[in-house]
């Protein structure tokens, strides 16, 4: 029931040496004799050991985390329970990859030991698959028709005529009139669009599910942008629970719309305009 130092000041006087092991123990607390050899009263020599053995704490007892991914919600219970920890809180979540009711994630991953008592293990449920989403087309072009100029009858253009015995004089031959100069049309260079300016901005990418998870839980993230050609991978990363929400770095131009999945789980979307 004494510490080690109390040990060691009730046998400063006396010569046998001291010695300590550590072990679990649910009756005394960490740091605490419950044990000594020899035992107490028990006659000893010069140069003895004594041994005592000092409590380490409450033993804790691990466990393996099952693999609940593809279950249903029972039967992730019935494998929790023959491992003596309860089900954690749940969320429903769109996947293309595992039917309505089946888990498609658990928030302390499979395989890795955790300690029995106090643990609690979420899951994400599939609501069935993410809707089909429609690419966005461009209207169709308007087409000019044209329109026939109206005909117009050119009126009647009166001829003069010379005078008998009056010579019709050629502008050329009269050196008094100005030369006629023939105007040199220029090729223009077709209008140039301006550049395009691309700009960077921040967005904030939160977890988004709901439940007991580990703080060392990798997270596999993706960013997709959407176009007319269908989704482009523009970010991918693993954080860790603890770092959630995570700051991602976009950089485009113009009106732009993106998805965020979240261990392969669609969790939000997006509009973000970089001109603005």
């Amino acid at each position: 029931g004494k510490t080690f130092l109390d040990a060691q000041a009730a046998i400063q006087s006396l010569p046998v040496t001291l010695s300590m092991i550590e072990e679990y123990n649910d009756e005394y607390e960490k740091g605490i004799i419950f044990r000594q050899k020899p035992e107490p009263d028990s006659p000893i020599a010069a140069g003895d050991e004594v041994t005592v053995y000092i409590g380490a704490g409450t033993q804790v007892e691990k466990i393996t985390v099952p693999n609940l991914v593809g279950k249903t919600y029972e039967q992730a219970e019935e494998l929790l329970s023959g491992v003596g920890i309860p089900i954690g809180s749940s969320t429903y979540a769109a996947s293309n990859d595992y039917a309505e009711g089946l888990i498609i994630a658990q928030s302390i991953e499979a395989d890795k030991e955790i300690a029995a008592v106090g643990s609690k293990i979420g899951v994400v449920i599939s609501s069935g698959p993410r809707p089909t989403r429609t690419p966005a087309t461009s209207p169709p072009k308007a087409t000019a028709t044209p329109v026939p100029e109206p005909t117009s009858t050119p009126a009647a253009t009166e001829i003069p005529t010379s005078e008998p015995n009056e010579p019709t004089q050629s502008p050329t031959d009269n050196p008094s009139l100005p030369p006629t100069t023939i105007p040199t049309v220029l090729p223009t260079e077709p209008p140039t669009a301006p550049p395009t300016t691309q700009r960077t901005k921040v967005l904030t990418v939160d977890f988004g599910f709901a439940g007991d998870y580990a703080a060392d839980l990798p997270l596999h993230v993706e960013v997709y942008r959407l176009d007319s050609s269908g989704e482009t991978l523009v970010y991918d990363a693993n954080p860790i629970f603890a770092e959630f929400p995570i700051q991602v770095p976009l950089t485009d131009s113009g009106m732009r719309e993106f998805v965020v999945k979240i261990a392969g789980v669609e969790t939000s979307s997006a509009m973000i305009d970089f001109d603005n």
